[in-house]
């Protein structure tokens, strides 16, 4: 485990350097108003300023009026509080071995400038007062293992790896070789497909991508291509006249950039609706929905990779997070509906005292004013052995609540949340059995949690940045939750004081991953 300790001193020459590798880093390079407001009030602390207000940055960055009222216009809360969260994405990914490390501290609209010095720290056990207090939250006669220090690196989510070559599907039968397509399981009526692919298309007829596929005249597609220029198709075939032309597609401007793309292909009943999105939270249309005239029989998840019938250099196609599940950022005001609509159920203990809303790019799930004990499960059925399913979530613990995933059999649950003992945790509980956890990440900020079975056990894990894992000391035989299996996400409020708020959980996705692929033919 590696600690973190902050300096506050440190050159205006490097304090630039790193401005400008997080303003070209792709959490701020895609939004202007981002790129300006870092900039101006970083040059301001440069300047040694010791205060910013809402009315200057109005102005000065987003070209507001002498009427410009921060009571009643959030613009430059909002725009700082984005700001904030992408910082921390940055520090989780491209930024995370910085040597300089810059935070927007709340409350504050002037950039805070450290240097950082990693330090080597054992592992130690927590205080036994935290032992004590996670003994108390868990039902009687609960075993309990708690080990702050114990984190390992857990294995990354799948990938996935095609190289193009000779065929294609367009038109009637197939000539792509065995491997350019791979087919994944059988979809329900509800589930469709979402990955992020790195491909960098730069000959005719490079295209690679994902599928919903019920055969090789018949299924709908979503991917990178380059026909004259860098494009995103979506498109679909069907029988019994394919029509052997390529189908339009739209520029994709980061098509050679090295920058990968996610891909989503949503299914409600027989439409399909193609998704694009650069971070995996806040998705684009890629098109109109697509409805065959002739439904997709027996779906599968599928991805392809192939240049056409032409004589092209080979390029590779890299497939991760692979998976089907929920989109948040897609889904409409009536969320009930939706859902049910996309093959969930749920389960809620307190009536309408559960509030859930879209807020884009999240669902938003919280309790009314004044209720303190809720339980609030919204699920759908695992269909197999092997899985793995994971949520990112935004949720900064109070006593007594808690909010996640879980999974739960007809013998018993597993949950892995983001909890409150003695300060704010992530704990993997077995339901009135045992009881492990770490410390939260620093500040707790949106978090990626997840749980995988492999070989008739249950693992969980987290990650900052949804690529690598720590695992957490508890494993459970699939047995002893018994059959049926059901996952998704959750949350409880147990003892929230009538004068206390419940913090509203905030989920950006829930996914199921695919695990094993077989080559089409």
């Amino acid at each position: 485990m590696h600690m973190i300790e902050f300096r506050a001193m440190v050159d205006v020459g490097q304090m630039r350097a790193e401005l400008e590798r997080i303003l070209a880093s792709p959490e701020f390079a895609s939004s202007r108003h981002l790129q300006d407001f870092l900039r101006y009030a970083s040059e301001k602390a440069f300047a040694g300023a010791d205060h910013l207000d809402q009315v200057e940055i109005a102005a000065s960055v987003l070209g507001k009026g002498e009427d410009f009222n921060p009571v009643e216009d959030a613009s430059v809360r909002k725009l700082a509080s984005l700001t904030r969260q992408r910082l921390e994405q940055y520090y989780a990914r491209a930024g995370l071995e910085s040597a300089i490390r810059v935070s927007l501290p709340v409350r504050s609209y002037l950039p805070k400038f450290e240097e950082v010095t990693p330090e080597q720290v054992p592992p130690s056990p927590w205080p036994r007062r935290m032992a004590l207090a996670c003994v108390a939250a868990i039902a009687v006669g609960a075993s309990l293992g708690w080990w702050a220090g114990w984190r390992r690196e857990w294995n990354a989510p799948l990938t996935f790896h095609i190289r193009t070559a000779s065929g294609d599907l367009i038109g009637q039968g197939s000539d792509v070789v065995p491997g350019g397509v791979r087919l994944g399981p059988e979809l329900g009526p509800f589930d469709g497909v979402i990955a992020r692919l790195r491909f960098a298309p730069q000959r005719e007829a490079h295209q690679a991508g994902i599928l919903i596929w019920s055969g090789p005249d018949h299924y709908v597609k979503l991917g990178r291509r380059f026909f004259a220029r860098n494009q995103i198709e979506f498109s679909h075939e069907e029988p019994p006249n394919p029509s052997g032309v390529p189908h339009p597609g739209v520029f994709d401007p980061d098509g050679q950039n090295g920058q990968p793309v996610w891909l989503s292909i949503r299914r409600q009943g027989d439409t399909y609706y193609g998704l694009v999105s650069r971070d995996g939270q806040i998705w684009e249309p890629a098109g109109p929905p697509i409805t065959p005239k002739k439904p997709l029989e027996k779906a599968r998840a599928a991805i392809y990779a192939y240049h056409g019938r032409r004589e092209a250099p080979s390029i590779q196609a890299e497939f991760t997070h692979l998976s089907t599940g929920l989109v948040m950022d897609q889904l409409d005001g009536a969320v009930w509906e939706s859902l049910a609509d996309l093959g969930w159920t749920w389960h809620v203990s307190c009536g309408d005292s559960l509030q859930m809303a879209p807020v884009r790019p999240v669902l938003q799930v919280g309790l009314a004013p004044g209720v303190g004990n809720c339980q609030f499960e919204l699920v759908s059925a695992l269909r197999s052995e092997r899985w793995a399913v994971e949520t990112k979530l935004d949720f900064f613990p109070a006593p007594g609540v808690s909010a996640g995933i879980g999974v739960r059999g007809d013998k018993g649950a597993v949950r892995l949340v983001r909890y409150f003992l003695n300060g704010p945790a992530i704990a993997l509980i077995h339901d009135g059995r045992n009881l492990v956890g770490v410390s939260d990440l620093n500040g707790s900020p949106a978090v990626v949690l997840r749980l995988s079975a492999r070989g008739g056990v249950l693992r969980g894990a987290y990650s900052a940045d949804g690529e690598r894992f720590h695992e957490l000391p508890l494993q459970v035989r699939l047995s002893e939750l018994g059959g049926n299996l059901r996952a998704g996400l959750r949350t409880g409020a147990t003892s929230l004081a009538p004068a206390d708020r419940f913090p509203p959980a905030r989920f950006y996705y829930f996914r199921r991953d695919i695990t094993e692929l077989q080559n089409y033919r």
